[in-house]
């Protein structure tokens, strides 16, 4: 199989705000591998296109991990935005659709 270059890029990513805590367990035998399999995880997002390009989308992704009960162990808050350029040409709706939605939301949760 041969790479070739996906008709989406990202061409900025900024972290815009980090919050990160640690909530003693009280209990010393608690295992924080057990923690991590019941922390609530809350991923707001919403893109917009930018308005002097066709080309261009921006998407902000905010993640909330452990971040309302605030249960024992971690609790994490990260947003984060990231500006897109998608080349269309020769891409029918669907695929466009796909990249433009889901690609980039994907790409930020991963950057964060």
């Amino acid at each position: 199989m041969r790479a070739k270059k996906s008709p989406l890029s990202l061409r900025v990513f900024n972290l815009l705000r980090s919050e990160f805590q640690f909530i003693v367990p009280k209990e010393l035998e608690t295992v924080p591998s057990e923690l991590f399999d019941t922390y609530p995880i809350d991923i707001d997002f919403s893109h917009h296109p930018l308005p002097q390009s066709k080309h261009h989308i921006q998407v902000f992704v905010r993640i909330k991990i452990n971040h309302t009960k605030k249960r024992a162990g971690y609790s994490i808050e990260v947003e984060g935005m990231g500006v897109f350029e998608l080349n269309q040409r020769g891409l029918n709706e669907e695929v466009v659709s796909n990249l433009r939605i889901f690609s980039t939301l994907n790409m930020v949760i991963n950057n964060l």
